[in-house]
């Protein structure tokens, strides 16, 4: 993939969040020139995933924030003519309610004689000591997708592949490097479940358009980088 092909993909990210109602704000940082904080360079290395992903919201370490306070990091250095890639979606682990659904959930409106409309922000209170207590949720994901060439060992480490769950071994090989927009159609597919399934019910030849679109400007390996051997190993393609 060039650095150009990253960039286009990359521009179609935030129009695909929005598409499947995701999105809640682009970053006040562009990692690809800003980087994350050294905070969250050391949290990520860290055994708990929720004090990395607290620290990365708190220090604005993300390109995309969804509504649901989840994330996505896209990142990349340029060795040579090779990008090694970085792209990252950590998901929420704390439970997580929209002010609107903490209402529906939490006060009795027909006690009260009230609707979502009338009873505007007057719970705001309440609704951020339910945002500072509330607990982890019982399962959530975190994944990451790396082209890495630098550290490419047949058989063990593939150049293109992508992690599932923090700090794990768990590494998927591909037969390419992936795009911005591939990686996040994956994800929203695979965490976002009802999301996906209503445009596919509603809006299928946007969405197949989409999928199509996302496979712009990826690169197969060459096969310096993408043995024979490996091509018997269950991969991605």
């Amino acid at each position: 993939m060039t650095e150009a092909n990253f960039h286009i993909s990359f521009s179609k990210v935030e129009k695909a969040l929005s598409f499947f109602n995701l999105l809640k704000m682009k970053g006040v940082k562009r990692l690809i020139n800003d980087g994350v904080s050294d905070d969250f360079k050391h949290a990520s290395l860290g055994n708990k995933y929720y004090y990395a992903y607290k620290i990365g919201l708190e220090n604005n370490d993300f390109d995309f924030l969804l509504k649901d306070e989840s994330f996505f990091q896209f990142q990349f250095e340029k060795i040579d003519d090779l990008l090694e890639i970085r792209y990252a979606f950590f998901q929420n682990p704390f439970e997580y309610l929209s002010y609107e659904e903490f209402l529906l959930h939490e006060i009795d409106l027909d006690t009260n004689k009230e609707s979502l409309e009338t009873v505007g922000n007057l719970f705001e209170q309440e609704y951020s000591q339910f945002l500072n207590e509330r607990e982890l949720t019982s399962s959530y994901s975190t994944l990451r997708y790396d082209s890495d060439f630098k550290n490419y060992k047949p058989i063990l480490h593939s150049v293109s592949h992508i992690h599932i769950g923090h700090l794990s071994n768990i590494r998927i090989p591909m037969d390419k490097v992936l795009s911005p927009l591939r990686f996040v159609l994956f994800t929203i597919k695979h965490v976002y479940y009802n999301n996906w399934k209503d445009k596919l019910d509603k809006n299928r030849c946007d969405l197949m358009k989409m999928l199509s679109d996302c496979k712009s400007g990826e690169t197969l390996l060459h096969e310096d980088f993408w043995t024979e051997d490996e091509k018997i190993e269950l991969h991605l393609k």
